[in-house]
């Protein structure tokens, strides 16, 4: 699960609204509607997900590597 820190009351609706869309399409085309600012802060926020997700997965990716080192550490000792 992300998390996300420090948002502020706007941003963590526009993320609620963001989160309830079925499809990228929909989600566009209301996007298209907003004004420049609040489509940038939804770009904006759309790449701190993005980050999130990927920083979620690199830890995932990594968690057997952890354990092989930690072993050969061991083994090591």
């Amino acid at each position: 699960m992300i998390s996300i820190g420090g948002l502020t009351k706007q941003q963590v609706k526009l993320l609620d609204i963001i989160w309830n869309f079925p499809d990228a399409e929909q989600f566009e085309e209301w996007r298209s509607t907003l004004s420049l600012e609040k489509a940038q802060m939804v770009d904006t926020l759309m790449e701190l997900v993005r980050q999130e997700i990927l920083e979620e997965l690199i830890d995932e990716d990594f968690t057997d590597a952890k354990e092989v080192l930690k072993n050969l550490k061991g083994d090591i000792k």
